[in-house]
């Protein structure tokens, strides 16, 4: 899982401009699960 996070995050760090849009929800959708680990 770890590795997983590492990679969206180094994938995340690429994008720019409109973009953005898909990185916010990408990180909505992570910090939901890490959300429901818990």
């Amino acid at each position: 899982m770890i590795a997983d996070s590492n990679r969206i995050v180094l994938s995340l760090g690429t994008l720019d401009g409109p973009l953005e849009i898909r990185l916010r929800r990408i990180t909505t959708l992570l910090f939901l699960h890490l959300f429901r680990s818990f």
